[in-house]
């Protein structure tokens, strides 16, 4: 008998230690930015919080779905969505530039310095818990003379 995780319980944890850790990352910089400046700076790190969270939870979805159902594609799954995030952050970026919301409702500092922390933060839990769920990433399955299906 195996006390390991399958992949399927493994992609909840994941994604769980990535938006407590940018949550708290949220949290700190909603509180400091409340303390040294104004609304607009607490709207622009709530924001980036809520950009990073949103944004890379739907890659991690993407790639938990392709991992269970072609386990050879989730490589390329997960740096194709990885690369498509980081656009559409910057693209979300230009386009709050040229609304000109950082002229009366958002800090352009407070949410790019956010959504670095956050991504730094997200990517950090996500390495950090796969690495210590009881099953490694690269496991296959159990053959069945060790207690696999035949």
């Amino acid at each position: 008998m195996t006390t390991t995780a399958a992949p399927q319980e493994r992609t909840p944890r994941v994604l769980l230690a990535g938006v407590l850790g940018v949550a708290a990352v949220t949290l700190g910089a909603t509180l400091l930015a409340l303390v040294v400046d104004d609304g607009a700076a607490v709207r622009s790190a709530l924001l980036g919080g809520a950009l990073v969270v949103v944004f890379f939870a739907f890659g991690a979805l993407n790639v938990g779905l392709a991992a269970r159902i072609v386990p050879a594609a989730a490589l390329m799954v997960a740096m194709v969505s990885y690369t498509f995030q980081i656009v559409l952050v910057l693209l979300v970026f230009i386009g709050l530039r040229r609304s000109d919301a950082f002229d009366s409702t958002l800090t352009e500092g407070w949410l790019a310095g956010v959504l670095i922390a956050g991504t730094l933060t997200w990517m950090t839990a996500q390495i950090v818990t796969t690495l210590r769920t009881p099953i490694p990433p690269w496991h296959g399955p159990v053959p069945a003379e060790e207690g696999g299906a035949a």
